[in-house]
């Protein structure tokens, strides 16, 4: 019963998500449907209102054409980057394709300009298998900080350019602060933002050196 009134919340947003201006703005009726996908999440594992518009507006504002995302669930983040641009070229991977699966088969039908790739599996595994570039990175996996500093290492080889652009989703839990910092020594931040919200993401524009 669950996921099925998460397919149905998903199939609404997705009909009205194609009418959101190129700049990243919903329609109020797709962001009462984003409310409502969050009410269904009783596991409350879907980005926050505040953590959505941040990821939308960044999609939006900074030009991604391709995102490589690590953690699908139920397409909520996906969702919110189509929306902000609906001919996303967008590679999402989860370990569990029970929600993931259909949420991104509701997807595909919905933004038929966008090109969308699901991956089932551990992170590690898939993503040595990837061979695209992309524009921005959402790691929002396990948020267990030794998989996200191996996560991000491996997610490097998959970079369009020198200039490396990363959402990191729920800094604030455990070591996870450490791991951005090690990132942040990687290179030399030119960009950063933080939301003031809770269970907050972060994102990081860095020249690699």
């Amino acid at each position: 019963m669950r996921f099925f009134a998460v397919a149905m919340l998903l199939i609404v947003a997705a009909v009205a998500a194609p009418v959101a201006q190129s700049r990243g703005v919903l329609t109020p009726h797709t962001e009462s449907v984003l409310r409502g996908i969050k009410a269904v999440d009783k596991g409350q594992l879907a980005v926050s209102e505040e953590d959505g518009r941040f990821l939308r507006v960044l999609v939006a504002t900074r030009g991604a054409k391709s995102v490589l995302e690590i953690g699908t669930y139920l397409g909520h983040s996906l969702l919110i980057m189509l929306a902000a641009n609906p001919k996303l070229r967008v590679t999402t991977i989860d370990l569990d394709k029970t929600y993931a699966g259909p949420a991104v088969e509701v997807l595909k039908r919905h933004f038929p300009k966008a090109q969308i790739d699901f991956r089932h599996g551990h992170s590690l595994n898939v993503l040595p298998q990837i061979t695209e570039a992309y524009d921005l990175f959402h790691i929002d996996g396990t948020h267990e900080p030794h998989q996200v500093a191996k996560e991000w290492k491996a997610l490097l080889a998959r970079r369009s350019s020198d200039l490396v652009k990363v959402v990191i989703d729920d800094v604030d839990a455990d070591g996870i602060w450490t791991v951005v910092d090690q990132i942040k020594g990687g290179g030399r931040v030119v960009e950063e933002e933080v939301p003031n919200c809770r269970w907050r993401n972060a994102y990081y524009a860095m020249q690699i050196t």
